[in-house]
């Protein structure tokens, strides 16, 4: 959980899942009016220069102990005893013993374990230990699930794979004499781990794990997270700490069955192993002498809550600096007090300054041209006034002012700031409710004008039978009860192909002009309940969106706005009735956290605010599937940004019962959407768009997913689809 004081810092500002001070409720950035504040505010309106300029103090969380901080008590005469004392108050030190503990090798994640060959490598499958042969036939050798097991092969000089007689297993075990062994990445670099190296199947997935000695573990851990030329006594007291989290973690890990104790990433603390070797051989060492031998001052030496030898570890957290005032947490030993160590040696830590572009504010989040960031709340501790608590992004659309509000530790996440700790250059103080200033770099706010598209007359015909809202058994705006496609052109043309009877898409009518400046298309269904299929769509400039109800013959009512401010948001497609409201609703992707959020349906055709089912999805795309298991229950698909389906079973009441993964290759389409039911069979499909054009049509099948795919159309060379 600490902090390298290089490049770690970097990677780890940007971690932390975005969480939203008006969310308790909704759990999402919710874009609203802009509301009184409860006290002064600061503010700091848009510069001439479209870059904000942020200073601040520490890196990192700032709870438990500061690495540089440690480093500075150090420079001033505490011991390691002392500098643990000072920033884990009231903890107790205990003899832990050289323990075993479970790294999960997370770099190596290409789906097997392949480790080289070497004198003394042997694999153990269950209690069989069996010493692998060497030489030029034996390249590599690899762990790789096979039928629900795991198996062992090995790589002859053609590159082939080939098996051996070892028996199926859950997992095996690679160790040798030396008591080292290498594991192959696959950009072909290698990393030398001290241990016994494990390839276990954990549910669908391949892991690799390491299973070390606690010592050996540290040898890989504390030079990752400090440079070794500190302080003997900082590197010491970075050694209990890193042994007292790796021993808190795996606690925790154990206590869920877990098959591992703890990753080498920031999400726990930073593990390289002996070494690192590139593709070319370069060696980069992940261990050093003295690090080695402020693990071996410390051995054992672990902080519990209390004196008994069974009281909990302590959650030793550290980060690279705390800006001089440490942050209070929930465990007794979490403090918020004055450190007088951090910043006592010079480091860009301590203090920053970063630039941000406001286009990197307006892309988090959506909410048109950005004109103020303001500080509504601080924690009041140290300088600056402390630490953002609440922050409040305030920008305009359309002349439409609009805000979200989050917590400092969001931004920090959002825009990759080194703490929630700063304060915005040019800042002014303003009374509670008072507007803000107005940015002199912004002309007056207009609105602009809509295009309206045009529909030419078709032909009347009856409409279908009243259905409930959103339940129709097909995308069918033309009243004949057949799955249309609705999509706009590079022309701005919005045209429809109708499926025929023998299950292909018929020629492409031209049904409408002016449709260029919209970068979304919803077919909802009956949205506003009044009949007919209707069209929801975005307008890419403004962000937002106008419903076109209807008529139940192919044509479509006057336009008329139903929702402001939606460019923050992607993936928006019709799901059915998902909560059993009666009214069709919507679920779509928030585009800065990734969270799923459900738009219920409201009288009128109105989008209601977002809700969020489910948190920090980060999928490439979701989709309103229909009924896929076939309970009754609209469901939904979702592709992952590697390309990954995945069927998401709808309760009927708003929740997710229970998501199956189908298949792969999914990144190869232009777009991918569900008509319903397509084939006039009774089941819903999916209809994928290649980047050339060709429609392919994948059926339903009475298992809950999707047969082979079939092309039913070509030519659709498509700019927006209805999905």
């Amino acid at each position: 959980m600490g902090y390298r004081v290089t490049v770690n810092d970097a990677l780890r500002a940007a971690r932390p899942v975005l969480s939203l001070a008006l969310a308790p409720l909704f759990g999402v950035a919710l874009l609203v009016p802009v509301a009184a504040p409860a006290r002064a505010d600061e503010v700091a309106v848009r510069p001439a220069s479209a870059s904000f300029t942020l200073t601040g103090r520490g890196y990192g969380h700032g709870r438990g102990m500061s690495q540089w901080g440690a480093y500075g008590a150090a420079t001033a005469g505490l011991t390691w005893p002392q500098i643990l004392a000072f920033y884990y108050p009231g903890t107790r030190r205990h003899d832990l013993g050289d323990s075993q503990i479970r790294v999960w090798i997370s770099r190596d994640a290409d789906g097997d374990t392949i480790v080289a060959p070497q004198a003394g490598l042997a694999a153990t499958v269950g209690n069989t230990r069996r010493a692998l042969p060497t030489g030029d036939a034996y390249r590599l050798w690899r762990a790789v699930a096979s039928k629900g097991a795991v198996v062992v092969q090995y790589r002859d000089p053609t590159g082939a794979w080939r098996p051996t007689s070892l028996p199926p297993a859950p997992s095996v075990i690679f160790s040798t004499h030396s008591g080292t062994v290498q594991v192959v990445h696959r950009d072909a670099s290698r990393q030398q781990l001290r241990g016994r190296v494990q390839g276990i199947l954990d549910g669908s997935r391949m892991r690799t794990v390491l299973h070390s000695s606690m010592q050996s573990y540290l040898r890989g851990v504390v030079p990752a997270e400090v440079p070794s030329a500190w302080h003997v006594d900082a590197l010491a007291a970075q050694s209990v700490a890193a042994r007292t989290y790796a021993a808190s973690y795996r606690s925790k890990q154990r206590a869920t069955n877990a098959t591992y104790d703890i990753c080498d990433t920031v999400t726990c603390q930073v593990f390289n192993g002996v070494a690192r070797y590139s593709a070319a051989g370069h060696r980069t060492a992940g261990e050093h002498p003295r690090t080695d031998a402020a693990i071996v001052a410390t051995a054992g030496v672990v902080l519990r809550t209390g004196t008994a030898a069974t009281a909990p570890f302590a959650h030793a957290e550290f980060s690279a600096a705390n800006g001089g005032y440490t942050v209070a947490g929930g465990p007794f030993y979490q403090v918020a007090k004055p450190d007088p160590y951090d910043g006592r040696v010079a480091n860009g830590a301590n203090r920053w300054t970063q630039t941000v572009p406001v286009r990197t504010i307006e892309r988090k989040y959506g909410i048109g041209t950005v004109t103020a960031l303001r500080v509504l709340a601080r924690d009041g501790r140290g300088d600056l006034g402390g630490r953002v608590r609440t922050l409040r992004v305030e920008g305009s659309t359309a002349g439409i002012p609009q805000a979200v509000e989050v917590s400092g530790t969001a931004l920090r996440a959002a825009l990759g700031l080194k703490s929630d700790w700063f304060t915005v250059a040019g800042s002014v103080t303003v009374p509670a409710g008072a507007p803000s200033p107005r940015p002199p770099s912004l002309p007056a706010p207009t609105v602009p004008v809509a295009p309206r598209p045009t529909l030419p007359t078709i032909p009347t015909k009856p409409p279908p039978a009243a259905m409930t809202p959103g339940a129709g058994p097909v995308r069918d705006i033309t009243g004949d009860r057949r799955a249309d496609v609705v999509y706009t052109d590079a022309a701005g043309r919005l045209l429809v192909r109708t499926a025929g009877a023998g299950g292909t898409l018929g020629a492409a009518r031209v049904i409408g002009h002016g449709w260029r400046g919209f970068d979304l298309l919803i077919a909802a269904g009956q949205w506003d309940g009044a009949g007919g299929q209707d069209l929801l769509a975005r307008q890419a400039a403004t962000g937002r969106i106008l419903l076109y109800p209807g008529n139940g013959r192919g044509g479509f009512g006057r336009a008329k706005v139903v929702g402001t401010g939606w460019r923050g948001y992607s993936s928006l497609t019709e799901v059915g009735d998902w909560d059993g409201d009666g009214r069709a609703d919507l679920v779509g992707l928030h585009a800065a956290t990734g969270d799923l959020v459900l738009v219920r349906g409201r009288a009128g055709g109105a989008l209601s605010t977002p809700v969020v089912l489910a948190k920090g999805w980060n999928v490439g795309w979701v989709r309103g599937a229909g009924d896929v298991n076939r309970d009754g229950h609209p469901d939904l698909v979702s592709a992952s940004r590697a390309g990954v389906l995945t069927v998401h079973e709808g309760t009927g009441a708003g929740r997710i019962a229970r998501s199956r993964v189908l298949a792969g290759g999914w990144t190869a389409f232009a777009d991918v959407w569900s008509p319903r039911d397509f084939g006039r069979r009774g089941a819903d499909d999916l209809l994928a768009l290649t980047r050339a054009g060709a429609v392919l049509r994948y059926p339903a099948t009475a298992a809950g997913g999707y047969g082979r795919a079939v092309q039913v159309g070509s030519g659709v060379m498509a700019r927006v689809v209805a999905r």
